[in-house]
């Protein structure tokens, strides 16, 4: 998928990094199989400096909203073109790397035309094993990411306290 949205973007003479960026995204993906091992090599990356801390601090805001309302899909969607996105995240080397490294995946809106990332849960009722390792799994890069943030003095954004209409990613 990625590399499919790659190509069309760059077939459309777009200006943007995004193409290149998901084409390393999908081939550090497939060259790392292991969801667990991917996230843990996209963690580990040292590229995040002090200029990044707003990016650092809207992923680890992202798995926090996630595992606060994992039920909720509103918290697992992302529009790629939402201009706070594209500011503080999508802009910076590896940012969208590492919300391939989570498990976002690219879809197509349904109710617009435009892309999206979007981390699929799987089925609670289906099968609960892989859910709650789905689960264990943004909860330990939670972790990792308050401690990257933690390690640079820099303090976790609260959750989105769940109501009706309130709440979205960007």
């Amino acid at each position: 998928v990625l590399r499919k949205w790659a190509d069309a973007s760059e077939d459309a003479n777009h200006t943007s990094q995004a193409p290149k960026t998901f084409r390393r995204a999908a081939k550090s993906l497939s060259e790392h199989p292991s969801v667990v091992t991917c996230r843990a090599e996209a963690l580990r990356v040292k590229y995040i400096g002090d200029k990044l801390a707003d990016a650092l601090q809207a992923v680890e805001l992202l798995c926090a909203n996630v595992v606060a309302h994992p039920d909720d899909a509103k918290f697992r969607t992302i529009r790629m073109l939402n201009p706070h996105f594209q500011q503080t995240v999508a802009r910076h080397k590896g940012g969208l790397e590492l919300l391939g490294a989570l498990g976002f995946v690219v879809q197509q809106a349904l109710e617009e035309d435009a892309l999206q990332l979007v981390l699929e849960e799987p089925s609670l009722e289906a099968d609960i094993e892989r859910w709650s390792a789905w689960y264990d799994g943004l909860k330990a890069a939670r972790a990792q990411l308050r401690d990257a943030l933690e390690a640079r003095g820099l303090r976790p954004l609260p959750a989105a306290v769940s109501a009706p209409d309130a709440g979205c990613v960007p």
